[in-house]
């Protein structure tokens, strides 16, 4: 009977102990899955993500460490880099278009180039070579 009586105090002290942290980390998980929403909708837009990464990435492991304090300050460090990235999102985005949209026609281009270029350059070039030659008639 006293094992049991023991073995109760202990998991009620245990209970006492984690309940304070387990209620001051209630939204954690909801913040972080926000904060991933934002660093999908960046990723898609094509910024470079590792410093929000990084912090996002202490901060899930403090909060499994159950420091809250040190989680909270990583978290609150990804919002504030997302918050900066957002703003630039679109404008990075459209660059990144405009570049690829170049790209395609500058490599689209090239056989229509070839095939206008090359023979006039070709005729050019033979004749700047033989230009000193000197016909015989016979």
């Amino acid at each position: 009977m006293y094992k049991y009586c023991l073995l109760a105090m202990l998991l009620l002290t245990f209970l006492l102990l984690v309940t304070p942290v387990s209620r001051a980390q209630e939204g954690f998980p909801d913040e972080i899955a926000s904060v991933m929403r934002d660093l999908e909708y960046l990723h898609s837009r094509g910024l470079d993500l590792e410093p929000v990464i990084e912090a996002l990435n202490k901060a899930i492991e403090a909060y499994y460490k159950n420091d809250v304090a040190e989680a909270r300050e990583y978290l609150e460090r990804a919002k504030h880099l997302v918050e900066e990235l957002k703003p630039v999102a679109e404008t990075v985005h459209l660059v990144n278009l405009l570049t690829k949209i170049c790209t395609v026609i500058a490599l689209a281009s090239i056989p229509l180039v070839v095939y206008f270029a090359l023979p006039r350059l070709y005729l050019y070039l033979w004749f700047t070579s033989r230009k000193k030659w000197i016909v015989i008639r016979r």
